[in-house]
């Protein structure tokens, strides 16, 4: 058998690196495209051939990556995840003190009900979820690990409280709840009175 050369084994190493940036890129791809018409139309209504073409790609590249359009929103769901917590990581960086670490926390919440429409998203899911065994378990064992009590970013919040932890679990859907009554009541509930209810509610909640 012949034997590659170092140069045919660059060539590979290349190929391979550039497969693997092309997977990454339509992966991220067809996130951008899936929130964009998941906010767009819902979750139930969201079509797949859709959200493959704000992709500039294909359905069969959505089955490539995503077994269904359940799985695809689970990874959104995910993603956001990790990108506020990265953020909230990044806005700790110049804290003191955990008094501190809970007012970024809730100044991030109060950005977080900024963007309403995926928090009536969110909502719809979770209630989707709930009727469907295999999307409650998928996003019942992302809220595991999401919210232990383990999880070193509650000792920035908490120090060694972790009783407090639920209060977090709770905030979410009470951010989801407020977007929901805003649809009826928008002169009443205005982005102020919104924000103050919310940090009242942090702070009964959170300390």
């Amino acid at each position: 058998m012949k034997k590659r050369t170092a140069l045919e084994k660059a060539r590979n190493v290349e190929r391979l690196d550039g497969n693997q940036l092309r997977t990454r890129e339509t992966r991220a791809l067809l996130l951008k495209a899936a929130e964009k018409i998941f906010v767009r139309d819902g979750f139930e209504k969201a079509d797949l051939n859709e959200i493959a073409s704000a992709a500039g790609r294909t359905k069969g590249a959505i089955y490539a990556h995503f077994k269904s359009k359940e799985e695809l929103f689970v990874a959104l769901f995910e993603q956001r995840t990790r990108d506020c917590a990265t953020r909230f990581d990044e806005m700790l960086a110049d804290s003191k003190n955990l008094k501190q670490n809970r007012l970024i926390l809730r100044d991030l919440m109060l950005s977080v009900l900024d963007d309403k429409a995926w928090l009536l998203l969110l909502l719809e899911f979770k209630l989707y979820a709930v009727r469907n065994p295999k999307s409650k378990n998928r996003l019942r064992a992302l809220y595991k690990s999401t919210y232990s009590p383990e999880s070193a970013g509650y000792a920035a919040l908490f120090g060694r409280d972790t009783e407090k932890v639920p209060a977090i679990v709770l905030l979410l859907p009470i951010l989801s709840a407020v977007a929901v009554e805003k649809q009826f009541a928008p002169d009443l509930l205005g982005d102020a009175v919104l924000k103050d209810a919310v940090s009242r509610v942090f702070g009964a909640l959170v300390g």
